[in-house]
């Protein structure tokens, strides 16, 4: 899963989404996909275009430009730990907000219920000591739906077999987990029938 950060500067002392009406939030660049789902987020927890000073800078940027004052805040879609945001807490108090609730909820439902809920970890960015709860989106490897099975069935089970390895070789593959979570926010995606054995075989899917 790949979740959603909202980082701000920690002195603002910003509690949750709807704080950050009147403040400049970087939403992403002009076509980047980042772009689309913040916009949704803010619509969601009743901030309409105008409400906020909307900035346009990549996610790379983001980051560097909360630490240098240049925003309020920005919205991120990064696995954990997000270099850029580890970087930046290592020499400026952040935070991050929560994506949860009723809100949270009519966000998912406008993205199609593509979304799951989970949390960053207390403790992945220095000073950010609790959990915080947020919305991840599903990581999918799309196959042709003609695709021979076997060799789906055994390129599934090697990637989740060799999962402790995967995690060591890069921490990018640190927020899989093998549960049910594994395929949650597929929304109406078909699980090709190779993956469907594996995930049958393991009880993922009953």
């Amino acid at each position: 899963m790949c979740p959603i950060h909202i980082l701000v500067n920690a002195k603002d002392n910003f509690k949750n989404i709807d704080d950050l009406r009147g403040k400049k939030i970087n939403i992403g660049a002009p076509g980047q996909s980042t772009r689309g789902i913040a916009t949704a987020m803010l619509e969601a927890y009743g901030l309409e275009t105008g409400d906020y000073e909307a900035s346009s800078l990549t996610t790379s940027e983001s980051a560097d430009a909360l630490k240098d004052g240049q925003i309020d805040a920005a919205v991120i879609i990064a696995n954990t730990p997000m270099p850029n945001i580890a970087s930046v807490a290592v020499t400026k108090s952040i935070d991050l907000l929560p994506l949860d609730g009723p809100n949270a909820e009519k966000f998912n439902e406008t993205m199609g219920f593509i979304m799951a809920s989970t949390s960053i970890p207390a403790g992945t960015y220095k000073g950010v000591d609790k959990a915080v709860k947020t919305l991840a989106f599903p990581i999918m490897i799309i196959a042709h739906k003609d695709l021979d099975a076997d060799l789906v069935y055994q390129f599934t089970k090697g990637v989740w077999d060799n999962l402790n390895e995967l995690k060591a070789a890069h921490n990018g593959f640190n927020s899989l987990e093998l549960a049910e979570s594994a395929i949650a926010g597929w929304g109406n995606v078909t699980i090709h029938p190779g993956a469907e054995k594996y995930f049958k075989e393991i009880g993922v899917i009953k």
